[in-house]
């Protein structure tokens, strides 16, 4: 469930950046799955796990500060998840029952109990320039500047001709930084984007003189922002520099990189959009890069990706690579109009060019509503917990979840049910490092269970 809520996400993220949504912000769906190949799998097995996938639906909804999901079987809603992220914790709701926190920096419940972290994904917001421009430069308002006649070359969009050049000396900048950061946030530096990239943004403490440039196209209209300077952030001395801008039917770019003053740790990361626009079809072409070296460990993800629209249809492939070094492919297929996406998104995964698994999603987005307040009886904090202990803790969640799934398995045959488990078992199926941690158990318990 966690994996395919980001895998979406994703998606998400990627169609509302090409501004192929007419519609942005909150987001629900409703989620069926086939299976089309699995490594391991026979034809018999293939045609199990699909009995049992077609008894099955989730239902999730997406907000900036987490998101909520509900697994159905045989339209009977059996397990929900809802996450909250505010500035100082996680919260993770189970079934309306139990509220697990964690602190910021570590993995929330539903990391803990799938094992797999959120996947990192940095895409600036569809948010007008024009508009973050007036308030970012407002900010600055008291601030002399020069208004200078000279070209810069943008990814994808046309030249900038002119600029307005700000030069901060170190104290006046990080006194700004706060609102800064404050109106980047809502397009180039959205929150929950990369945690090395969030980091630096929110602890940067500016050494030396800033140069701000406020970039115009030839119709004297802002068009992006370049930004260069000396700072420490991520525990480093660094070289600061930002180039943004974008043109409307071309498209644009975005470069970020923390050079270090001395030292190995650098950070980059590059997205451009370009626009090919004709009067009954557009294609967008985006890409994302990103590494980061801190103390030695580097870490780098990817995306790719084209996009076709000609009216109401959206077509392409989507390529996602993670930190893990594992490839996600999205192909979608599906139809965009005011108040939903509706379609076919067939989505693989490939690890060290070895094909893992595909399957293909019949999906229904629309616009959410507001987020109500969840509602639990009970909280539990696993901030003090390492993972195995943190594990145990929601052992009783994994149970509900066991138990849902033995009410699926129970519609299998005796024969049907023993081929899927034995093909889908693994080497570390019994001792590997995602197993249970099983509490001790009075065996006389299960002896009067036998009996009865």
């Amino acid at each position: 469930m966690k994996r395919t809520m980001t895998i979406l996400l994703v998606l998400m993220l990627s169609v509302q950046c090409v501004g192929a949504l007419a519609w942005e912000g909150p987001v629900q769906a409703e989620i069926k799955g086939r299976l089309l190949q699995a490594e391991g799998l026979s034809e018999n097995g293939l045609a199990a796990a699909n009995a049992l996938l077609q008894r099955l639906q989730l239902r999730m909804a997406a907000w900036p500060d987490g998101e909520k999901a509900s697994l159905l079987i045989d339209g009977q809603d059996m397990w929900q998840v809802e996450t909250v992220e505010t500035a100082e914790e996680k919260l993770v709701v189970f079934s309306g029952d139990n509220c697990y926190v964690t602190g910021k920096e570590q993995p929330d419940a539903l990391e803990v109990l799938s094992g797999s972290e959120e996947a990192k994904v940095f895409l600036p917001a569809p948010v007008s320039w024009q508009e973050t421009a007036e308030k970012l430069f407002g900010i600055l308002g008291q601030e002399t500047y020069a208004a200078k006649t000279d070209a810069t070359e943008i990814t994808n969009a046309r030249t900038s001709v002119s600029y307005d050049l700000y030069t901060l000396p170190a104290d006046r900048m990080n006194a700004y930084w706060p609102d800064i950061m404050d109106c980047l946030r809502e397009s180039l530096l959205p929150d929950g984007g990369l945690e090395a990239v969030q980091r630096a943004a929110a602890e940067a403490v500016f050494t030396g003189d800033v140069r701000i440039k406020r970039l115009y196209d030839a119709g004297k209209q802002d068009m992006g922002l370049q930004l260069t300077g000396n700072g420490r952030v991520l525990g480093t001395e660094r070289k600061i520099s930002l180039l943004y801008g974008y043109t409307p039917g071309r498209g644009g770019s975005l470069t970020l990189s923390l050079r270090p003053v001395q030292g190995k740790d650098t950070t980059r990361i590059a997205v451009s959009l370009k626009e090919n626009v004709r009067e009954t079809k557009t294609v967008y072409s985006l890409a994302l890069d990103y590494s980061n070296t801190l103390s030695g460990e580097k870490e780098t993800l990817s995306l790719k990706g084209t996009c076709t629209r000609e009216g109401e249809r959206l077509t392409g492939e989507v390529k996602y690579t993670a930190p893990d070094g594992r490839e996600w492919t999205l192909q979608p297929d599906v139809t965009l109009t005011e108040k939903k996406l509706q379609g076919t998104v067939e989505i693989s995964a490939r690890e060290k060019k070895k094909k893992l698994f595909s399957f293909a999603l019949e999906v229904l987005c629309t616009p959410a509503g507001e987020r109500k307040t969840p509602v639990y009886d009970s909280t539990v904090s696993l901030k003090d917990m390492d993972e195995e202990t943190a594990r145990a803790a929601l052992l009783q969640e994994e149970m509900v979840l066991m138990r849902a799934v033995k009410y699926l398995m129970d519609g299998l045959s005796d024969e049907e049910r023993w081929l899927l488990t034995h093909e889908m078992r693994t080497d570390n199926w019994l001792d590997g490092p995602r197993v249970p941690v099983m509490p001790e158990v009075d065996e006389s318990l299960l002896l009067e269970e036998d009996a009865e």
